[in-house]
């Protein structure tokens, strides 16, 4: 790249471009974990709301132990966010983990082949 170039990208006002990272959540066990998720389901889905159509959320679900007795146990979740540790503050900002409903979670840089991208 010559030097024009280099400067004419420092002065760029396109934004960074931002990444995806896979959010893999796991809830305390049992009862009283469930009952924490159930209590603040609405906000949390209310969040996520205004998230996704912000572009920060881009696709997030309820993990089940199964599908025939459906109890959630966890979230799945892929955000955006210029770095991982900008991904780490929107998880830490939600009321699964203000409210001490996911015991765990792991953030993972993701690519999107299908759909998300």
């Amino acid at each position: 790249m010559n030097k024009l170039t280099a400067l004419r990208r420092s002065f760029s006002t396109v934004p960074p471009r931002r990444h995806l990272f896979l959010v893999l959540a796991q809830d305390h066990p049992g009862e009283a974990g469930l009952h924490r998720r159930l209590a603040v389901r609405q906000d949390h889905l209310e969040n996520a709301t205004s998230s996704f159509h912000h572009g920060q959320l881009k696709m997030g679900g309820a993990l089940l132990d199964s599908h025939d007795n459906g109890r959630m146990i966890g979230s799945v979740l892929v955000v955006e966010a210029d770095t991982l540790q900008g991904a780490k503050e929107q998880v830490e900002k939600d009321v699964y983990v203000q409210g001490n409903v996911w015991k765990s979670w792991e953030i993972i840089p993701y690519k999107g082949a299908l759909g998300i991208k």
